[in-house]
């Protein structure tokens, strides 16, 4: 490879970017641990993300663990200067991907007390950054692994936390439907034909072929999908929906496709 050590940051972001999505992934690791090297410790989160596409997965919890520590003391001032106390208040930023790292590396209990750090901080008010809907994601994913690994507490809590996370309007931004769809106050196939503009399936799998916001939202619908399935005993519902979740171009930025591929190999 060049040398690249030259180029301005934002330009090695886009040469990042590129070599994400046109899934050259040894090429961009060895780009970003460069930048790591130089002393750009806020590569580490992006490192993971390549990581975790290239199936290293215990090198892209490292990676996630250390990106989450640099995320917190790079907030320190932040948080400082809004009157909490950094020792207990944290970004939380790369809780969901440091889990989804665990859970694929086969430490599926490391992956679910993760999940679950993020939503007991974010119910104790320590988690300062969540998604769109309030700090949904992690308690779909707390809620998939206890599914999965038939933790009836896990799920229970997950479920519990939900249903605290439904009672805010900022659950009907997105990832807010899944959880209406989980807790069974709304069905799949209304959330399905609320987002994606139709109540076929392949319908919205073709759209999301060149569209990467569908591509990212319909990879989180299908896993979530199918778990509910799972959960009513429709255990071929599940697998159905796994691998059209996988069958989807990576989409690179969301969990569930990780997941779901790693649940076929």
């Amino acid at each position: 490879m060049a040398s690249t050590s030259k180029l301005p940051s934002r330009e090695i972001g886009l040469k990042v970017y590129q070599l994400k999505f046109s899934h050259q992934y040894g090429e961009a690791i060895a780009l970003i641990r460069q930048q790591i090297a130089e002393g750009e410790q806020l590569w580490h989160g992006s490192l993971g993300e390549v990581y975790l596409c290239d199936r290293q997965y215990g090198k892209a919890a490292a990676a996630f663990a250390e990106a989450n520590r640099v995320a917190d003391e790079d907030d320190r001032p932040r948080i400082e200067h809004l009157g909490k106390d950094p020792a207990k208040n944290r970004t939380g930023h790369h809780l969901d991907r440091l889990g989804t790292a665990y859970w694929l590396a086969g430490e599926r209990d490391l992956a679910k007390t993760t999940w679950r750090a993020y939503v007991e901080g974010n119910l104790a008010g320590e988690i300062l950054y969540g998604d769109a809907a309030g700090g949904v994601k992690e308690g779909l994913l707390l809620w998939y692994a206890g599914l999965l690994t038939k933790d009836e507490k896990a799920c229970k809590d997950a479920l519990k936390y939900l249903a605290n996370r439904a009672k805010r309007s900022a659950i009907e931004s997105w990832p807010g439907p899944l959880a209406l769809m989980v807790l069974g106050k709304k069905p799949a196939e209304e959330v399905l034909t609320e987002n994606f503009e139709t109540g076929e399936i392949e319908t919205a799998i073709a759209a999301a072929t060149t569209d990467l916001l569908k591509r990212r939202r319909l990879s989180q619908y299908l896993l979530y999908a199918g778990a509910l399935a799972l959960s009513q005993g429709k255990e071929c519902d599940y697998w159905q929906r796994v691998k059209q979740c996988a069958a989807l171009e990576n989409p690179i930025i969301e969990n569930e496709w990780y997941i779901a591929r790693g649940a076929l190999e």
